[in-house]
């Protein structure tokens, strides 16, 4: 018989059987007349009976907790804990747990089903169905909140079931069977939807878990609930035999789970049916996302052994999300078309969220107001159309024409501005150069040419071209302002008043080197005057554009919208190579921005986004025959005073629903006034009669057909930003790194360094952290610090053996395994590595911070990514450059024969950033692996590739702050998306990801001089030193955290300062500061060729020159001063020498290097010599067989 346990769970005593403390958990109890408010009896809001017991952290500085006394419990027994809980303020969690305790009364495990996070509003149950230790004596029930938080608590009961007596013969994990019904669900609607799932051969007992999710990322589907029957959401779960269930749904992160605890077991082959959206008891049903998608499937998955770790069960249960009914049509069109001249439009029937009715069957009726134009009078969709019919006409009248489409009570309207056929100009002017030619105004040089016809409404639209062999046409430009405003004073008018400032006059300017065109709107348009400014210059190859409005009264502004550009228009269209906005969208052909591509909503709307989001002021998009970008400065003071104009960005042009894309630069700032996205209320600007908002851009055109090209010119036209002044010396900043090492990340009791604070794994022997400090120590001018460090490493060695070639050779103790594990140091990626040359993602693996589940919605498993390659691919061509085997020379040559199709760095941050984000961390390691072939094979096709790949990471780095923001500058965003789906990277720097590539583009600066890649690395450096923790804080303020030393996971630009408190060591700091200061303690890698074969030789200290003397068979190697005084090289791909000198005295060879002090080893299997130097030599001298 199942027995009720706990006592006074109602309430209805007061507080008798439960304790109070005012804080964590674990502190001594707070007697309840002293609670002050955080803790009382109420009789007001109750669940059931009486009283409920409410707790209160709004005001206090730490969560505030009951338990109750001791529960005498069984082992091994089914436990039901079941509470009623009501959030009534905070954001953050509440907890009901049980603290499982031993016969001593000590702590054994938590169990909680962890839903204090969905801010109930109404009394909803929690608990779940646990299995006690099988050394559980007693149990504590545990109430509580966080900091902030104030909940009800009500009805809080613990059940205990009979023993299974019945032994289960097979537990296994990932067995069963799932289906689901319908297998169509309407976008947008409230659906019932039946999920049934049967256990497999082994059953499933009592404590362990059934997971249910789907295979996509759109959260905007109802949280499933059962504690309101006519709520949506409402989900029932029923057996046969009448099992009791608790369910529990994260649906506020992704992927969102549906999870089943059960009681009693479950048997072999018996069937659950879930009911996600059950109406049976007056609820809507549950909410499908607004979005149409295909093949989305519910997945279940396992715990049979009730250890946390799930496994997915074979099958998925398949069903669509269709569209709804037709309710209108979309007409995709050009902005800008010729009279005369045919043009295509494209027909699709929309539903009211927007998808594309691809089961539509019918027909549209078409008209214009162009009486003279040619067009088919209707056109006609069966279900092959797959909801797009596309029609030819020609408008053979100037101006602004519209085109119409009707089905019954459904339409479209597009309005299209007809012009005059253009001029077919084939010259290529020597110079800029600007005049009419009959309608038409024209600037140009010898590089683009931009057309303004003049038609009825003015000066409106403007075509433009490149010249890439012959001339090409791009796209159109707007060339006038659009503005919306409030048109009356009445408080809470959501009227909107829309004016278009065409121009009708001109101006031609010739200027030195250049020519520019002014346009005018001489007669105001409702109280507004405009004039739109165009600069070229004899060798530009952008145009310069200012517009500039006002108004000759006070005027409450919701918009102006300012240079617009939309590139495809009337040529490429929607299709594109690759489009960027950098820090946002980086997009290959086939994907569209603020889609939801790895980032769940409504983080995936990034079309018009806060102006600290974006790292360089730029939007490209690139085709076959060119790239378009419009480039501008954030700072530009728009009003006279306020700076930050919103930029929007569309690819392609789902604004509109043009077949183009979109740039725009508009004002005022979001989200002062506008909000992001245009997601929330607008705020009014009052501008004053007389005042100009002027926006200025450039419009650039490159024959290329990718968007490196924009981001190389961004910097050829503004220059490479200098670093912001150093926050401190660089020696001053080897003293803090060592002080974040001595005082931050030490741990005495382990002997070891945390690499982050407050990080799971604990303080490790790192042995990189060991090298850095042995250099430290060298490195510091501050005797007291350089004592404390040989201090902390003669601590850290006691009853520890090196392992880290690295560190080996910087000490000169090397061993005679060094050698083998340096030659298969890459096996383990060769051995995972794909016939076809490729990597692949495994998604079942985990770690403390993640689940399962979070790891499979990162991306399929065995799927293939850029960054999975470039993740695998570093470790052959390190393999390859330090040692030449063959084997790694082999796999590197494959991987990157098989890296050529990718554009774009993404997902080398596979454990917790989903595949398709771009990541800049494997743009860094891309760089590296053709940094090392380049050097390994002298081609240069492998240096231009390692270029490439580093301009694809500068989209990544900050170019412009401002002035109180000096960390913003070259500070790195490592992701264009999210972690998880759900927490955003943007605006957000990382750092840590910068500095790894900070070491790449240092590697790179060696042998590319057509960058300042130095430059660049510094100023990443200068931005985390700015970052890092310190005595005191900005301004002399003290630090909210004492990791003196170290520097923030994660700092928010607008802000200025960390984005939450997880703190890094300084490793990466020192790494990159090392490589600037010309000093880094790793090794440093030289080939030369002799005849066919090829000598490596690896030395911690810098390798000035290597000549072979073929007369003498003598290789010659002279070394760079170094400040160490003893050292190891080690030499793949010689013969036995004959004999070794250093400095002219003869190095004697060595049975064992482990044994002596000073000596030379041979190792035959990997034709390798291995020198051991107790001195600083310089010269090397080694007698060889000549080949």
């Amino acid at each position: 018989m199942k027995k009720e346990l706990c006592v006074n769970g109602g309430f209805e005593e007061g507080t008798q059987n439960w304790l109070l403390v005012a804080g964590p958990y674990g502190w001594k109890p707070t007697p309840w007349d002293d609670a002050k408010g955080c803790a009382e009896i109420v009789s007001k809001d109750v669940h059931l009976g009486r009283n409920a017991l409410k707790l209160d952290a709004t005001d206090c500085k730490n969560e505030v907790d009951v338990f109750s006394e001791p529960i005498d419990v069984m082992p091994s027994v089914p436990y039901v804990l079941s509470s009623y809980v009501r959030q009534l303020s905070g954001k953050g969690a509440y907890k009901v747990v049980i603290d499982w305790l031993d016969q001593n009364s000590r702590h054994i495990k938590y169990d909680n089903d962890w839903k204090g996070v969905d801010k109930p509003e109404k009394y909803t149950r929690h608990g779940g169905i646990f299995i006690s230790p099988d050394n559980a004596r007693k149990a504590k029930l545990i109430l509580g909140v966080a900091k902030g938080v104030a909940c009800l608590f009500d009805d809080i009961s613990l059940i205990e079931y009979p023993a299974e007596t019945e032994p289960f013969k097979r537990i296994k994990d990932g067995e069963g069977s799932i289906t689901v019904e319908p297998s169509e669900v309407e976008a947008g609607s409230f659906q019932t939807i039946k999920i049934k799932f049967k256990t497999g051969q082994g059953g499933l007992r009592t404590g362990s878990c059934i997971q249910l999710r789907r295979s996509n990322i759109d959260s905007r589907w109802s949280i499933p609930q059962d504690g309101n029957p006519e709520g949506e959401g409402y989900t029932t779960v029923k057996t046969a035999r009448g099992h009791e269930f608790f369910i529990s749904a994260n649906y506020d992160g992704v992927p969102q789970l549906l999870t089943l605890r059960f009681c009693p077991s479950l048997a072999p082959g018996e069937e659950i049916e879930i009911v996600y959206g059950d109406k049976s008891r007056g609820g809507p049903g549950a909410k499908v996302q607004p979005g149409a998608e295909e093949n989305i499937s519910w997945i279940a998955a396992t715990d049979a052994n009730g250890d946390g770790r799930f496994t997915d069960v074979p099958g998925e249960a398949f069903f669509n999300v269709v569209a709804g009914e037709c309710r209108k049509f979309a007409l995709l069109s050009p902005v800008v078309v010729e009279k005369g001249k045919p043009v295509k439009v494209k027909i699709r029937p929309l539903d009211a969220n927007d998808n594309v009715c691809i089961n539509w069957e019918g027909k549209v009726e078409i008209s214009s107001t162009d009486l003279k134009a040619k067009f088919p009078v209707s056109a006609s969709f069966t279900k092959e159309s797959r909801g797009e019919a596309v029609i030819e006409l020609t408008f053979n009248t100037a101006g602004e024409q519209s085109l119409d489409v009707k089905s019954g009570k459904n339409s479209g309207h597009r309005l299209l501005n007809v012009i005059e056929p253009l001029p077919q100009l084939m010259q290529v002017p020597s110079k800029a150069a600007a005049y009419k030619k009959n309608s038409f105004l024209i600037i140009e040089n010898k590089y683009v040419r931009f057309i303004f016809p003049e038609g009825p409404s003015g000066y409106t639209y403007a075509p433009f071209y490149i010249f890439n062999k012959e001339w090409k046409r791009l796209g159109t430009l707007r060339a006038f302002a659009v503005l919306q405003e409030r048109p009356s004073e009445e408080k809470g008018n959501p009227a909107k008043f829309l004016t278009c400032l065409s121009a009708d006059s001109f101006q031609i300017f010739q200027k030195t080197g250049g020519v520019e065109i002014k346009l005018l709107r001489s007669i105001p348009a409702n109280g507004w005057s405009a004039n739109y400014t165009f600069s070229l210059g004899d060798e530009d190859r952008h145009l310069n554009v200012r517009y500039e409005v006002s108004a000759n009264r006070n005027a409450r502004v919701l918009q102006i919208s300012g240079p617009t550009v939309y590139p495809g228009d009337g040529s490429f269209g929607q299709d594109k190579i690759t489009a960027l906005f950098p820090a946002l969208e980086y997009l290959t052909a086939g994907q569209n921005s603020s889609d939801l591509s790895g980032i769940s909503p409504p983080h995936h709307l990034r079309f018009l986004p806060n102006p600290y989001k974006i790292t360089i002021p730029l939007m490209a998009v690139s085709c076959e025959d060119g790239v378009v970008s419009m480039f501008w400065d954030p700072l530009q003071k728009w009003d006279g005073k306020n700076c930050l104009p919103a930029a929007m960005f569309w690819s392609p042009n789902r604004q509109e629903n043009l077949n183009n894309h979109l740039f725009s630069l508009l004002a005022p700032s979001v989200p002062e006034w506008i909000p992001e996205n245009f997601q929330g209320e607008q705020r009014e600007y009052s501008l004053n009669a007389g005042i100009p908002v002027r926006l200025e851009a450039d419009i650039v055109l490159l024959p290329a057909d990718n968007v490196v090209e924009a981001t190389k010119y961004w910097f050829t036209k503004n220059g490479v930003p200098e670093p912001s002044a150093l926050p401190r010396s660089y020696q001053e900043e080897i003293d803090l790194i060592a002080r974040g090492y001595l005082e931050t990340a030490w741990d005495s009791d382990k002997r070891g360094w945390h690499s982050a604070l407050a990080d799971p794994w604990g303080a490790q022997p790192d042995q990189g952290v060991i090298l850095d400090l042995f250099h430290l120590a060298k490195l510091t001018e501050d005797k007291n610090i350089k004592a404390r460090i040989l201090e902390q490493l003669n601590e850290a060695k006691r009853g520890r053996v090196y392992e880290d070639f690295n560190l080996l050779f910087y000490l000169g103790e090397p061993k005679n395994t060094t050698v083998s594990s340096m030659f298969h140091s890459a096996d383990g990626a060769i051995n995972a590595q794909k016939k076809d040359g490729s990597w692949v993602y495994y998604s079942g693996l985990t770690d403390k911070q993640s689940t399962q589940a979070q790891k499979k919605s990162i991306g399929k498993n065995q799927s293939v990514t850029q960054g999975t390659c470039a993740y695998y691919l570093h470790a052959p061509w390190r393999n390859a450059l330090m040692t030449g085997n063959p084997r790694s020379l082999s796999s590197g040559l494959k991987g990157l024969e098989f890296m050529n199709r990718f554009l774009v760095p993404t997902s080398a941050e596979y454990w917790e950033v989903p595949l398709v984000n771009p990541n800049l961390r494997a743009a860094s390691l891309t760089v590296d692996s053709y940094l090392d072939a380049f050097l390994v094979t002298g081609k240069t096709e492998y240096l231009e590739k390692a270029k490439y790949w580093a301009y694809t990471g500068l989209p990544f780095l900050y170019v412009w702050n401002p002035s109180d923001r000096p960390a913003m500058r070259y500070g790195s965003i490592s992701v264009m998306g999210t972690t998880f789906h759900t927490h955003t990277w943007f605006k957000r720097l990382v750092q840590w990801v910068g500095l790894v590539y900070a070491g790449s583009i240092q590697r790179l600066a060696e042998y590319d001089s057509s960058f300042p890649w130095r430059k660049i690395a510094e100023g990443i450096l200068i931005s985390a030193m700015y970052q890092q923790r310190t005595e005191t804080g900005p301004e002399g303020k003290p630090e909210d955290c004492e990791h003196t030393g170290f520097y923030p996971d994660s700092w928010d630009v607008e802000l200025n300062k960390d984005t939450y408190h997880w703190c890094l060591s300084p490793r990466g700091i020192a790494d990159v500061l090392f490589n600037h200061l010309g000093t880094n303690p790793r090794i440093k890698t030289k080939i030369i060729s002799i005849g066919e074969r090829k000598i490596y030789i690896n030395s911690p200290v810098d390798i000035k020159s290597v000549d072979f003397f073929e007369k003498e068979s003598k290789i010659k190697i002279i070394l760079s001063d170094s400040i160490l005084d003893k050292y190891a090289i080690v030499i793949f791909g010689l013969e036995k020498p004959e004999g070794v000198r250093v400095d002219g005295k003869i190095l004697e060879e060595a049975k064992i290097i482990n044994q002596v002090v000073c000596g030379w080893q041979y190792f035959n299997e990997y034709s390798s010599l291995l020198l051991k130097l107790d001195f600083a030599g310089k010269e090397i001298e080694i007698k060889t067989v000549c080949p």
